[in-house]
């Protein structure tokens, strides 16, 4: 995981003149809305374990 990290630090510069402007900003909203999915599962698992815990 961290090696694939550090090729994209690596990197950054080239895929960056690559992809241009428009695409760096699609790509950074793709991963915003992925960590945001990522962020509403785990508080979602966190309250339906709380609540099975409660009730017990």
């Amino acid at each position: 995981m961290f090696g694939l990290a550090g090729i994209i630090f690596r990197f950054a510069d080239p895929i960056t003149r690559r992809l241009g402007r428009t695409g760096s900003k699609t790509i950074s909203k793709v991963a915003s809305l992925l960590l945001a999915a990522i962020a509403v599962m785990l508080i979602r698992r966190g309250i339906f374990e709380a609540i099975i815990s409660a009730g017990k």
